[in-house]
């Protein structure tokens, strides 16, 4: 079992609620990323205004800023299976247009790796029973009434 940082652990298991949401949020997330880069090599879903426009194509988002104005249709979706995938993040910049591509990738690792963390960490209860999860708070007999199991300190 991996062991990780103590102020990880206090902060995604201190309080249930907080880690009940990083939990579904992160999973929800995490599944509809890998839909959309699914989605990416079918065809190319377009978001255009007057001076920027965004795509999702070939596993990728990319964004394009422009001094010239963009065609005014809005939302445009084009069929198309893609063979390539784009692995490499790229940028431009030049005093025209403002160029990026981001891999979906980049945006799933750390949205998986979060959601891992907070799956796999228990939470940080001090004077509970290892055994049961009971509240030891203020009991001095060295016994968990709960389940009968020995402490080492009491509480």
């Amino acid at each position: 079992m991996t062991t990780m940082p103590r102020t990880l652990t206090r902060w995604l298991g201190g309080h249930s609620t907080f880690r009940r949401i990083v939990h579904w949020t992160g999973a929800f997330s995490s599944a509809s990323i890998v839909v959309l880069w699914g989605l990416s090599h079918l065809g190319a879903l377009t978001i255009r205004r007057v001076f920027w426009m965004a795509t999702l194509r070939s596993g990728a988002i990319e964004y394009s800023d422009s001094q010239m104005q963009i065609s005014p249709k809005l939302v445009e979706w084009n069929w198309h299976l893609s063979d390539e995938t784009i692995w490499r993040p790229h940028y431009w910049d030049t005093p025209l247009m403002l160029y990026l591509c981001v891999p979906l990738w980049m945006i799933l690792l750390p949205c998986v790796l979060i959601t891992v963390v907070a799956w796999r960490s228990n939470p940080v209860h001090f004077n509970h029973c290892t055994q049961c999860n009971y509240d030891l708070t203020g009991n001095e007999s060295g016994v968990c009434p709960e389940c009968g199991a020995s402490t080492c300190s009491g509480a």
